[in-house]
């Protein structure tokens, strides 16, 4: 653009009488654009650049526009060169910082002898968290707890959606599903550990999001929990108390978010149709267990889960049939029953000759509402 500029002050003055322009004098009038623009765009680099050029103003307007072309440029220039050395400077600071973290806790390891093996893992560990961390932290104190619980909802919202039964509650409950992404506990794991033990007592539901480092051991041999997204172990935990079935393996250094039954219970105190949604899925994926639909294992599959969600009534809500909606019901020539009428009925049944038609056909005049083809009774029934 400032090239262009450029150009257009030169050529406008040769337009216009002048005998001196740098277009004219430079030979530039006759050649091709192609070099006219690129000799522009070099004499604009040269004025950002202590690069040398031949090409100078040749007319008290030219040079007009040529000291605001490096007064402009003295202040890029000079704007970009403070964000790059505040840039590294910033990306300095947060490496001592993370240096000095490293340093203290490689002088605590020495100073109390601990063992060359603990250390090490330790120190692995040290690493992978400092690697982990991000240049920018959010001030809590500058926002509402609300708002908070927002945030780490945005987060943790589409990793728990990633259940069916989580995703339908965020639908009907979004002010609890705030709460529960809320009470997500995010921990760490390193090689080797078990996130949960086969025979222990189960009390909470754990998400993982890392493909191919967890291995789920059970009497049934060992998987290796390969499958892209989120991935949901022990969900009978938060409806139920039972044992686990398996023992889960973390093979490398691993994240996971853990939602304990308590925390999810106390999500809903203050929501009760919420507790009855819950109530309901609960009833229903517990039922499926006892009948031997599916085992009480660690894993639930998602068609199971998509039969206890189908049982609520927040689900029918959500999915409400078009033959069940107002639109579709039949409610042509409805009339107001009066007494002589419904006494006129009542003795027909006794006299069907008195009927032009027959009593069904007598009842739904009067009461359309049992239609078999439209009436509300059909319809909900």
């Amino acid at each position: 653009f400032l090239g262009c500029l450029w150009f257009f002050v030169g050529n406008t003055r040769a337009e216009i009488g002048f005998a001196e322009n740098w277009v004219r004098t430079y030979d530039l009038e006759t050649t091709s654009a192609g070099r006219q623009y690129i000799t522009c765009f070099h004499w604009v680099l040269a004025q950002f650049t202590p690069a040398p050029l031949r090409i100078q103003p040749t007319n008290e307007f030219e040079s007009g526009y040529n000291i605001f072309v490096i007064l402009f440029a003295v202040a890029v220039v000079g704007s970009s060169i403070s964000r790059i050395s505040q840039s590294i400077q910033q990306a300095m600071q947060l490496r001592a910082e993370a240096t000095s973290r490293r340093s203290k806790v490689s002088e605590y390891l020495k100073a109390n002898k601990i063992h060359a093996e603990l250390s090490g893992r330790i120190m692995q560990l040290v690493e992978y968290n400092l690697a982990k961390q991000h240049e920018t932290q959010l001030d809590t104190s500058l926002i509402s707890h609300r708002l908070l619980k927002e945030v780490v909802m945005d987060r943790r919202g589409p990793l728990l959606s990633c259940s069916k039964f989580f995703d339908l509650l965020r639908r009907a409950f979004p002010t609890v599903f705030v709460d529960i992404c809320y009470s997500l506990q995010l921990t760490l794991h390193d090689p080797c550990e078990d996130i949960f033990t086969k025979g222990m007592f189960c009390a909470s539901m754990y998400v993982t999001t890392q493909p191919g480092i967890f291995t789920l051991e059970s009497d049934s041999g060992t998987e290796v929990i390969e499958a892209e997204g989120c991935r949901f172990f022990c969900e009978l935990g938060l409806f139920a108390s039972l044992l686990h079935a398996s023992t889960l393996r973390a093979n490398k250094f691993a994240d996971v978010l853990t939602l304990a039954a308590a925390k999810f219970a106390e999500s809903m105190k203050d929501h009760p149709t919420c507790g009855y949604f819950v109530y309901q899925f609960a009833r229903s994926l517990l039922g499926q267990v006892n009948t031997g639909k599916c085992e009480a294992g660690d894993m639930v599959p998602e068609d199971v889960i998509s039969v206890a969600c189908e049982f609520t009534d927040c689900f029918q809500s959500l999915h409400m049939p078009d033959v069940r909606t107002l639109t579709k019901f039949k409610m042509e020539g409805c009339c107001a029953c009066s007494t002589e009428q419904v006494s006129k009925m009542l003795t027909g049944m006794s006299d069907p000759s008195q009927f032009v038609g027959s009593i069904s056909e007598e009842l739904e005049k009067m009461f359309p509402e049992i239609k078999p083809d439209g009436g509300t009774h059909s319809c909900f029934s």
